[in-house]
């Protein structure tokens, strides 16, 4: 299984590959899992990370994503661009 974290903030990514090399170490995360940072900073959500969420779907591959977004305090801030974005992409399943 393939699994895909997309962070929204451009420091982010370190921090949370930071975090995920902490918790395999631990052995709280099973080393082998091989989860992903995408590289590569996207906004909120817009077609761009629509396409790389359409992308990992439609591979064939059984794929995890999990989007960390920064809602700069405000709560629910995301929730609607994710699930106009994303919802009725195939093979996806969307939880806020």
């Amino acid at each position: 299984m393939r699994r895909i974290v997309f962070v929204e903030d451009t420091y982010g990514k370190e921090f949370h590959r930071a975090v995920m090399r902490k918790l395999a170490e631990s052995r709280v995360l099973n080393p082998p899992a091989n989860i992903r940072i995408d590289p590569r900073p996207v906004r909120k959500c817009d077609n761009k990370l629509r396409r790389l969420v359409l992308s990992a779907a439609v591979s064939g591959e059984a794929t995890k994503v999990l989007f960390v977004i920064d809602d700069e305090g405000r709560p629910d801030a995301g929730d609607s661009d994710v699930l106009r974005h994303l919802r009725n992409l195939p093979n996806v399943d969307v939880s806020i």
